[in-house]
């Protein structure tokens, strides 16, 4: 079965949310937005009985010349079982069904996908809410001659920020829907198995104290199966950033971390990123935070105890790796059943 992967405008999701707010909309598909998919692009018309394609986005936010581009998320997986081509019209059976499968009853097509010449629906995977991908899709790999998309491309490389945003030309390689290669087809499936099993960490710190050693962790915590949202990770480097970006980027990580690890040290609470990151986590319905105290922060433990919604501490003195023992073994107690 081969892999491929397809973009989903972010105005197309934003479409897809009025039609279904819609009073006087037609009654909703059998498929979701999730679980269709069409294009003008003949590429669908190759896709087989059983093949997966991956849907992604990237959420944009501000208008005209302030319109910018967030980081790539991976939506889901539909596992081929439907098509419909230019010439017939109707909806099938894709190419290579065994002899035993029946089509789906009174499926329909959704209205989002309607005007497209190709179309192809199938069975959905797990639905994972908006997470950077960033650090997945910059190494990702294709099949055929142009296979990779970052390490050759002089624009993704340089400093200057594209008008987009610091992604926005990273997303000119995914204009086409393209056949992942087997390397990076097992990537996005471990994608998104961390996100379901909510094996997602923010890893929050002061540069100028402590880079060094959550970059060890997060290098453990990786190799574990942890999807961490680590800056040096999910943002292109070298780079600058202003507020309009980075607060919905910071805000959105948060939200869908499982936990958020707050490195102490003493410069952490004074103002600064850090210490927004910090407030931030500490709203309601944020993430379980796990505080490590680090170089002289025992005598702040009382003052952050008292900001609330502090659940657990690591000890001070830990190095990178019994910290992200410690990590993991918080996750396994989020998921006791993996």
């Amino acid at each position: 079965m081969a892999e491929y992967l397809a973009r989903v405008s972010w105005d197309s999701i934003q479409r897809y949310k009025l039609l279904q707010r819609s009073s006087d909309s037609p009654s909703p598909s059998r498929l979701s937005l999730t679980g269709q998919y069409g294009s003008g692009q003949p590429i669908l018309a190759k896709l087989r009985f059983g093949d997966g394609l991956w849907l992604f986005t990237a959420p944009e936010f501000g208008n005209g010349n302030q319109r910018r581009t967030l980081p790539p998320s991976v939506l889901g997986r539909i596992s081929i079982t439907h098509q419909r081509f230019p010439k017939t019209g109707a909806v099938q059976l894709a190419a290579g069904t065994p002899p035993q499968a029946q089509p789906l009853a009174d499926i329909t097509v959704n209205a989002m996908t309607t005007d497209y010449n190709y179309w192809c629906g199938g069975d959905v995977g797990l639905a994972l809410p908006i997470h950077n991908a960033y650090a997945v899709f910059k190494n990702l790999t294709f099949t055929g001659t142009r296979n990779h998309t970052i390490a050759s491309c002089v624009r993704c490389q340089q400093a200057a920020v594209p008008a987009t945003g610091p992604y926005g030309h990273l997303m000119q390689h995914f204009q086409s829907i393209r056949r992942l290669s087997a390397e990076s087809a097992t990537q996005l499936m471990q994608l998104q198995n961390m996100v379901a099993c909510r094996r997602t960490v923010f890893l929050s710190h002061r540069h100028c104290e402590a880079s060094n050693l959550v970059s060890e962790v997060a290098t453990t915590l990786q190799k574990k199966d942890a999807l961490c949202w680590w800056d040096v990770q999910v943002m292109p480097q070298s780079r600058w950033y202003d507020d309009k970006i980075l607060v919905p980027m910071l805000k959105d990580g948060i939200r869908q971390a499982a936990l958020f690890i707050a490195f102490i040290t003493p410069g952490y609470l004074e103002p600064g990123w850090a210490k927004e990151e910090f407030d931030e986590a500490l709203r309601a319905n944020g993430p379980i935070i796990v505080q490590v105290l680090l170089g002289g922060t025992i005598h702040q433990q009382q003052h952050i105890h008292e900001l609330g919604n502090i659940q657990q501490t690591i000890d001070v003195g830990a190095d990178a790796s019994s910290i992200a023992d410690s990590i993991l073994q918080r996750l396994d107690v989020l998921n006791p059943d993996l």
